[in-house]
């Protein structure tokens, strides 16, 4: 019975390497991610707000709102105020009435009416 005892009492040696492997799981994991911390960026980017003034390269300008139920942007170019239905999904940043299409992307916008760009290289500002 007494070598049955001594049986189920826990090697030193075996007690000492699993503390060590332990250890040196902790350690490597910690440098990993000290290693690789560095290498990850969280970007938290602010909901564009298309709505404002647009300058373009020529100089020319226009503005541009939403309505309320943002169905359609409403454009003033050249002293003229038109409202152009979104055409096709709400997040592809057409809007047209068959004459006139804004299209945005981003601080970028381009308009088109009848067939010609109002300008070229338009930004927000």
């Amino acid at each position: 019975m007494a070598a049955a005892a001594d049986d189920k009492k826990p090697d030193p040696r075996r007690q000492s390497f699993r503390a060590a492997k332990g250890k040196r799981c902790r350690i490597l994991a910690i440098g990993l991610a000290v290693a690789f911390g560095g290498c990850v960026q969280v970007v938290v980017q602010e909901p564009w707000d298309p709505q404002g003034r647009y300058v373009c390269e020529d100089g020319k300008a226009f503005t541009v709102e939403f309505s309320q139920d943002g169905a359609s942007a409403i454009v003033t170019h050249e002293n003229q105020r038109v409202t152009l239905p979104v055409t096709g999904g709400a997040t592809d940043g057409k809007y047209s009435d068959g004459r006139t299409t804004l299209y945005l992307d981003g601080p970028r916008a381009l308009l088109d009416v009848g067939g010609q760009i109002l300008g070229r290289g338009c930004v927000k500002r």
